[in-house]
C-alpha cells in the first residue's frame, strides 16, 4: 500500500494505491473478475472513503461519559462521582452523587 498527499503535504487529501494478489487455487470466471474490477471494488472503495469521512462524527456520537476515578488521597466516603453525558439535543447534563 502506498499513501501520499494528493498535492502538497499541508493540504487536505490523499492518494493511495493498493496491490493485492491471492491465488485461490481455482480459475475465477471472467464475469466475476470483470464485475470486481468494474463495479465491486470501486463501490467498496467509495463506501470505505465515506466511512472514513464519517468516523469523526461516529466517535463523537458514541463517546462514553468521562468517569473520574477517586485518587488514593481522597476519602472515599465523601468522594463525589461526577458523571457527564451529552443528551441527543446537545445539552450537557451533570449529575453529582454523594457516596
Amino acid at each position: 500500500m502506498v499513501i501520499k498527499p494528493s498535492k502538497d503535504f499541508d493540504e487536505p487529501g490523499i492518494e493511495f494505491g493498493l496491490t493485492y494478489f491471492e491465488d485461490p487455487g481455482i480459475n475465477i470466471p471472467y464475469a466475476v473478475s470483470a464485475w470486481v474490477a468494474v463495479s465491486g471494488l470501486p463501490d467498496f472503495l467509495n463506501k470505505m472513503r465515506q466511512a472514513a469521512k464519517d468516523y469523526k462524527h461516529y466517535i463523537a456520537r458514541t463517546q462514553k461519559p468521562e468517569v473520574i476515578e477517586p485518587s488514593e488521597e481522597m476519602d472515599v466516603s465523601s468522594a463525589e462521582i461526577i458523571l457527564s453525558s451529552q443528551s441527543n439535543d446537545g445539552i450537557n447534563e451533570t449529575a453529582t452523587k454523594e457516596m
